[in-house]
């Protein structure tokens, strides 16, 4: 017999007993525990109860546990108390490979037992009408599962409960030493998450971690032992040694997570991972065209799973591990700052998606999962990018309220341009307009009784009825901006568009089963309440959007719900005006709906169609509403984008691929990138 083989039998010889016990109960235990755990739930819980094939896969892992942390507690406790470590001190071999054969003897033993384990379930899980023995396949998934989460976090606790048994000497204390060691090494990470609420591990991060616990556990533990209780060292010296060896295998991990903090927190336009944060509210144009206010962010990976993460609301395009940033971009040279801090937010009020031009904009923190801190919202002056002020407020309120620049918040929210031009938008809780002398009229009787948001239908609105001086929320009336007048609710009519003229809406019924008849309009005269058949010659068109003075833009439909000629559509009077097309625009428009506004109210919709193949795509046009005409920003070869809103009337600002922001110009090809400024002639300008 060897030397090592000798060691490995006299630690046999020390631990069999221990060693016998846990083999006794691992035969025993978790087969009657089984049989009389599945028979107490049949006799009181009641119905169908039968395990399944993990949970002999939990009782082996379970055993595993146990034996890490009672034999492994006790080898080197156990040399003292016996005063045999003198013995090893004067061994030929030396302390190392004692202290090898010490760990050989814990795997043997650690994985026989938990075989035995495994072995007994399987039996209970037998005799209880669960499958006998699971498969056991030797093949690449089982390779893989053996470097699960749940074996590597047994190996670090058992590895570390080693560890700690050399620096104590009482087994009891072994297991509390290590747990305490173990959470004094992940505490800088505990901090670091914590102080940065979305800078959390991936899964893949998380097992990585895990690994150099399982590998770094043993050489601590030898270290401990070796260097420690070599020359006459005591529990002391062993436990010195042991934190300084944590520490230096610490530090590569404390490095990583030093880098992934400044990861986490940059701002590299220029990087791969440069993303526009896509949020309804996240992005603005001032008033004046200067300046763009965006939200960005950097795409790291997915975010391990949390319950928090869970709760949020919708599909964040920050998804990623990197907070968002808001940023001010200067579009005459590209520059830009961030203003605010990281997590923070640009909050711009915009409805339906619709951008309009801003003279102020907020910045608002955010806690790194997509939900709204109760803190402090600065707002900006969007024409310098300066504070103008700072308010904390809770999710009940609506931010400055009670301030002057409220009025202009509110414009850049819920509003809509009359026929004449005339601006109307809701302010604390009324409806107004803006005179030709500049001074601001409240519409009559327009109040629907607080500071909130109520449906539009084209130049009508959705409002609580009044009665005397109170407001019933459960009945409703339409108010009619353009008549300044509030109408009884309709009923007998859908997709009601309020109008100048007379109101537009679907008949109520059954449907036509052929697409291209499908609609029937109805017009309402909301003065007389008389209800009439719309035109014979629009009555079946699709009616994609309405502009501000009551026409539509549409068609009639085909045998597969596209529009293939365009027309601008008097729905009163019946007749259609042909819109011309770009000739590389092929197959059937689909949708058409508001995409922004000028600063002087021109509407800019995005045309969505269905090419010759079935596949969608969409671009933007500004509507000219004198010379009846769309006009395109773009053509064929331009991606789809987000638009930010319009410097003037002639460019439009827009996200590419959540990467650039570009500038197009309507009636024109061309295709400028803003941000982040070009880097190569490939990006140049075209």
């Amino acid at each position: 017999m060897n030397r090592f083989a000798t060691l490995i039998w006299k630690e046999w010889r020390g631990e069999r007993r221990s060693i016998v016990t846990l083999a006794l109960a691992a035969a025993l235990v978790p087969c009657l525990g089984l049989v009389i755990a599945r028979q107490l739930v049949l006799r009181f819980g009641g119905g169908r109860y039968t395990y399944d094939d993990s949970t002999a896969t939990i009782v082996a892992h379970l055993a595993l546990l146990a034996v890490a942390l009672t034999v492994g507690a006790e080898l080197v406790p156990r040399e003292s108390h016996r005063g045999s470590i003198a013995l090893l001190r004067r061994l030929p071999c030396g302390l190392l490979r004692a202290f090898a054969a010490k760990l050989v003897l814990l795997l043997l033993a650690a994985s026989a037992i938990a075989l035995l384990a495994w072995l007994s379930a399987c039996v209970a899980i037998g005799a209880t009408g669960g499958p006998w023995f699971p498969r056991f396949l030797i093949n690449r998934s089982f390779i893989i599962s053996a470097g699960a989460p749940s074996l590597l976090l047994i190996a670090v606790l058992g590895g570390f409960t080693v560890a700690a048994s050399t620096w104590l000497s009482r087994a009891t204390l072994a297991l509390p030493a290590a747990v305490l060691a173990l959470a004094l090494a992940a505490l800088p990470v505990h901090v670091i998450t914590e102080r940065f609420p979305g800078l959390l591990l991936l899964p893949r991060e998380l097992e990585t971690l895990l690994w150099i616990g399982a590998v770094a556990a043993p050489i601590v533990a030898a270290l401990s032992f070796v260097l420690g209780r070599r020359h006459g060292g005591t529990e002391r010296r062993s436990l010195a040694v042991g934190l300084l060896a944590m520490l230096a295998l610490s530090l590569p991990a404390y490095g990583w997570m030093s880098h992934r903090i400044a990861e986490w927190g940059r701002i590299d336009p220029e990087a791969e991972t440069f993303r526009f944060t896509n949020l309804p509210f996240d992005d603005a144009m001032s008033d004046d065209g200067r300046f763009a206010y965006l939200t960005i962010h950097h795409e790291f990976g997915s975010l391990l799973g949390s319950d928090r993460r869970l709760q949020r609301a919708g599909s964040w395009a920050c998804d990623g591990d990197g907070p968002t940033h808001p940023l001010q971009i200067d579009v005459a040279d590209g520059s830009w700052r961030e203003i605010g801090t990281a997590g923070s937010i640009v909050m711009a009020p915009k409805l339906d998606w619709v951008a309009m031009p801003a003279r102020y904009v907020m910045v608002a923190p955010f806690d790194g999962f997509g939900c709204e801190l109760a803190n402090d919202r600065v707002l900006l002056d969007a024409r310098r990018g300066v504070e103008v002020a700072k308010e904390t407020i809770g999710s009940g309120r609506r931010p400055f309220a009670d301030r002057s620049e409220r009025i202009d918040l509110d414009r850049a929210y819920q509003s809509c341009f009359l026929p004449d031009g005339r601006q109307v938008w809701l302010h604390r809780g009324e409806f107004v307009t803006e005179t030709a002398d500049g001074s601001i009229r409240v519409l009559p009787d327009s109040s629907i009784g607080g500071d909130g948001y109520v449906p539009a239908l084209g130049l009508g609105v959705w409002l609580p009825k009044t009665v005397g001086s109170q407001s019933v929320q459960s009945a409703v009336e339409i108010y009619d901006l353009a008549r300044e007048r509030r109408y009884p609710k309709i009923t007998h009519l859908a997709d009601l568009r309020v109008r100048s003229g007379k109101w537009i809406g679907r008949s109520i019924g059954p449907r036509p089963t052929r697409i291209a008849t499908a609609p029937r309009w109805q017009l309402f005269d909301p003065d007389t309440g008389a209800t009439t058949p719309a035109p014979d010659s629009v009555a079946t068109d699709e009616l994609f959007w309405f502009d501000d003075d009551g026409a539509a833009l549409g068609g009639r439909n085909d045998a597969l719900g596209r529009v293939n000629e365009l027309f601008r559509i008097n729905p009163e009077l019946g007749t259609r005006e042909r819109i011309a097309l770009p000739p590389w625009l092929t197959g059937g428009v689909y949708k058409i709906s508001l995409a922004a506004r000028t600063l002087a109210g021109t509407p800019i919709v995005r045309v969505v169609w269905v090419t010759q193949d079935q596949s969608p795509t969409s671009h933007f046009a500004r509507w000219d509403r004198t010379r009846r005409e769309l006009r395109f920003a773009g053509d064929a070869d331009t991606p789809q984008m987000e638009a930010i809103g319009c410097p003037d009337d002639e460019t439009l600002l827009a996200i590419e691929g959540q990467r650039r922001l570009v500038r197009l110009r309507f009636g024109s090809a061309a295709r400028e990138v803003v941000f982040p400024k070009p880097q190569a002639t490939s990006e140049a300008p075209r």
